[in-house]
């Protein structure tokens, strides 16, 4: 039985609570849609998670685009932001009050605030044997609860809001999700996922058995970052980007091999050097984008997300690391010309990661789905 059809019968054993108790949920990895419809009557559901969100500039570049338009039946754009309050932009300084501005309007809007802890620490740093650096749970426990504090006192949050996080760089452990279960968030978003690629990627989880994903990769590996069960919490997937065809030579004669086409689905990943990125220039950027999208509403549908660093957008931000597209006026036409592309269809949506989340709980065909409904109610 091959991987797709064995994760198809998994699915089956699948239970998604509707109950308004996190800890309640369940759904095991499975590429099959939670309600069990047929793949082309689910909504495509598009996420813009943003990191870090240094910049004034860059924040209200992307909520005035995402104000200026619409989706088919009328409903709004959203996003989700996962900032930092107390890293290279520190909230509680004076100059640093307009970014605090841009947060609660982002939040006013209906967008969702998320948790990328307070200081962007690496959780884990460096590999197994060279010397790695680890920070204690005590000290994930501390930058998270400073994070979520400020999003409180200084933005105006609902607490019962704050319910999606992000490890910074990725770069997550065991003991990440032990911290953000215990604090009752409902998500997290910092695993890769590339096996089975667009249109046959597993939908999000909960991580009662860990997560799948992790075992043998390359991160654990070298990572010495086994994942163990945290039962009730949401993993949403990173999911990876895959570039066309076209692309393939490209990508081959960067890396020294031959490569599949994958791509981690950040900004970063699309613009930077090897061995991180793939130094794509405006129009492979959009090519990328639009085949995944393509793949995916041919496909099951999983949600395809998109990470990316709203200070990246700005007019000021160095951006000479990113040798094929160092315009700021080009990164934003990526992103704005890809969601007036994706907007001509019918049946996509933008939308949050807890608007996922609540989607994963209660599903509906997309002739019947409104996105709105899935908001929180303030």
């Amino acid at each position: 039985m091959n991987q797709y059809l064995l994760l198809m019968v998994i699915t089956v054993l699948s239970v998604i609570s509707c109950a308004d108790n996190r800890g309640e949920d369940f759904r095991n990895e499975s590429p099959v849609n939670p309600g069990g419809f047929p793949d082309g009557d689910v909504p495509q559901m598009i996420v813009l998670g943003s990191d870090d969100n240094t910049n004034v500039e860059g924040m209200n570049w992307i909520l005035d685009f995402m104000a200026s338009r619409s989706h088919k039946d009328g409903t709004s754009l959203r996003m989700s932001f996962y900032s930092n309050s107390r890293s290279s932009a520190d909230w509680h300084l004076p100059e640093n009050h307009k970014l605090v501005e841009a947060h609660k309007r982002a939040y006013n809007l209906g967008h969702e605030l998320g948790n990328h802890t307070s200081n962007h620490a690496f959780c884990v740093y460096g590999q197994t044997g060279e010397g790695q650096i680890r920070i204690t749970q005590d000290s994930i426990f501390r930058i998270v609860d400073e994070f979520s504090h400020d999003l409180i006192h200084l933005v105006g949050m609902n607490p019962k809001h704050i319910v999606g996080f992000r490890t910074p760089y990725l770069a997550w452990s065991d003991s990440v999700f032990y911290v953000i279960n215990n604090k009752g968030f409902w998500y997290d978003c910092s695993i890769t996922e590339s096996r089975l690629g667009p249109g046959r990627y597993i939908w999000p989880f909960t991580m009662d058995y860990g997560a799948s994903g992790t075992i043998g990769s390359w991160w654990t590996e070298n990572h010495g970052t086994s994942v163990g069960r945290h039962p009730g919490l949401w993993q949403l997937p990173c999911y990876s980007f895959q570039a066309p065809d076209s692309l393939f030579a490209y990508m081959d004669s960067l890396a020294g091999r031959t490569h599949n086409g994958l791509i981690t689905g950040l900004d970063y990943n699309m613009w930077s050097a090897p061995r991180s990125g793939w130094l794509l220039n405006k129009d492979q950027s959009l090519a990328v984008l639009k085949h995944t999208l393509k793949l995916n509403l041919e496909g099951n549908r999983t949600p395809m997300t998109i990470g990316m660093h709203s200070q990246y957008y700005a007019d000021d931000f160095n951006g000479f690391g990113f040798q094929n597209i160092p315009s700021a006026a080009d990164r934003r036409a990526v992103v704005e010309e890809f969601i007036d592309y994706a907007l001509q269809f019918d049946d996509v949506w933008f939308v949050t990661g807890a608007q996922v989340i609540h989607y994963m709980r209660n599903p509906v065909e997309k002739e019947y789905y409104n996105p709105d409904n899935y908001l929180f109610t303030k």
